[in-house]
């Protein structure tokens, strides 16, 4: 929930001087989130490395706020490595498509390229016989994803890299979306079958991200990958890549209201934001929070964006609102400014505070 001196500090400083929509990003929050994140895994599980996932949200201004805190950085694309600041922790090149230019590249800024598939492998192969000489991890399959190797066909991966004399230093996995402890518990107790099954020296294990936005669920989580992996972590370093639950209650869109208008006994409240800026595909948690209310009596409105699609329809509120009051929304650190689209209206300016 937003703090009462943020949202102070956006109607003192920001309202009156800048046109909606426009984000606000918390570097304070953001921070926060990570040293948060960071503490709570360390007291259970001291040796592990923390990789924010770039695709998540690029901001140049948030990449730098976790390089300073000292986080590392999971990334998709070259794209990604190039926004990147200099002198980053761990850097991990996960993916399915990489080409042999990107990996080239990677190669040459020491990060840790994830291998996903037989074609990758032998681009690899070839690359070290040229004279290059990468760092690799190994990507495991989970639940029948695109993603990955299933565990046999990573023997076969570790079996054909040692007869080249290449090493691999971490194992990765990623699970799906995490919802309830049980299914993590899953999730891990496949990891370690993995791990067993393989039988190799990895120096890194890397179980992925999807952890909840709530940080108060974090602890619970980090306990089951201490019960479960207690024994393979004793050699190992644990990285996760948290993306969504680091920085996404950080960033903030401050919109107003341009219509109220009333159709078939029900209440419009018109934004000039919609799903352009607030899609479903994020599975956010969007928070309507009224910055003003001018009106003189509590209605229920739904509230709709301006674009010119059916579907744009943002939720419910009870409030005082009338035409030109402000809204401020919470929870959309994750994913909605890179998705944000170009149609009919432009992207919004991230204000930094």
């Amino acid at each position: 929930m937003a703090s009462k001196e943020l949202i102070s500090f956006i109607k003192k400083n920001l309202l009156k001087s800048n046109a909606t929509p426009f984000m606000v990003f918390s570097k304070k929050e953001l921070k926060e989130n990570y040293l948060d994140f960071k503490s709570k895994l360390t007291k259970i599980i001291p040796n592990n490395e923390i990789c924010y996932s770039v695709k998540t949200n690029d901001f140049q201004n948030a990449l730098q706020v976790l390089a300073s805190t000292g986080s590392g950085f999971e990334i998709a694309s070259l794209k990604e490595l190039v926004l990147l600041p200099k002198t980053p922790a761990l850097v991990l090149f996960n993916g399915i498509a990489k080409k042999e230019a990107e990996l080239i590249q990677a190669i040459q800024k020491n990060v840790v390229i994830i291998i996903d598939n037989e074609s990758e492998l032998n681009k690899l192969i070839s690359l070290k016989k040229r004279g290059f000489k990468p760092r690799l991890g190994l990507r495991l399959n989970y639940e029948n994803t695109k993603f990955g190797f299933s565990v046999q066909q990573a023997q076969q991966a570790l079996k054909k890299l040692k007869q080249e004399n290449i090493l691999v230093e971490l194992l990765h996995c990623h699970p799906k979306m995490i919802s309830k402890e049980l299914d993590y518990e899953l999730y891990l107790k496949f990891v370690k079958n993995a791990l067993r099954d393989l039988k190799y020296d990895f120096k890194l294990l890397d179980l992925g991200g999807s952890f909840p936005s709530d940080s108060s669920k974090w602890t619970a989580f980090f306990k089951l990958i201490k019960k479960v992996l207690n024994e393979e972590l004793k050699e190992k370093k644990l990285v996760l890549e948290p993306g969504r639950s680091l920085i996404n209650n950080s960033f903030y869109l401050v919109c107003k209201v341009q219509v109220i208008k009333e159709l078939h006994n029900q209440k419009y409240l018109v934004l000039d934001a919609g799903i352009n800026l607030l899609q479903k595909i994020t599975l956010s948690d969007y928070k309507f929070i009224p910055l003003t209310e001018s009106a003189k009596q509590e209605s229920d409105f739904n509230l709709v964006g301006p674009m010119l699609f059916a579907s744009d329809f943002l939720g419910k509120i009870k409030a005082k609102l009338a035409e030109h009051d402000f809204i401020l929304i919470e929870n959309l650190g994750a994913y909605s400014l890179g998705l944000a689209w170009s149609i009919s209206y432009h992207k919004p300016k991230v204000i930094t505070i």
